[in-house]
């Protein structure tokens, strides 16, 4: 395989490698291991970073949504094997299970205008679910 690179890149790219006393190979390796464990991959294709709690589209564009949206889309994440109850989103993002579920409609809607419909399902009288 082979990388084109400006001179400027490859010259912080030798000079990072020499500081970490890396190889260029090893150091692709750890980038890709690392960009493949923090993220989930959604079916069409978007793509959630869980270090940075950003969603990206297909094309690998940041989608534009804010911090509380992000936060949830993090927490069903990471609990993605079960719906996740109202009171639970509610005690994560906002530290307290009392926020209006209207709250929360309001901001999983901000998450399916700004992605796709599917990306959130709704389980009646249980919760939500990635």
């Amino acid at each position: 395989m082979e990388i084109k690179l400006s001179k400027q890149t490859e010259e912080k790219l030798t000079n990072h490698l020499k500081q970490r006393n890396i190889d260029v190979n090893d150091y692709i390796q750890e980038l890709i291991t690392k960009d493949i464990s923090n993220a989930f991959y959604f079916q069409s294709g978007y793509k959630f970073n869980l270090v940075n709690s950003r969603l990206y589209d297909p094309k690998g564009i940041e989608v534009e949504l804010s911090n509380k949206p992000c936060l949830i889309l993090k927490f069903l994440i990471l609990n993605k094997d079960r719906p996740v109850a109202t009171q639970e989103i509610s005690q994560y993002i906002w530290n307290t299970p009392d926020t209006s579920v209207f709250t929360i409609r309001n901001m999983i809607k901000k998450i399916r205008d700004e992605s796709y419909r599917d990306i959130i399902t709704n389980y009646m009288n249980l919760g939500y679910k990635i």
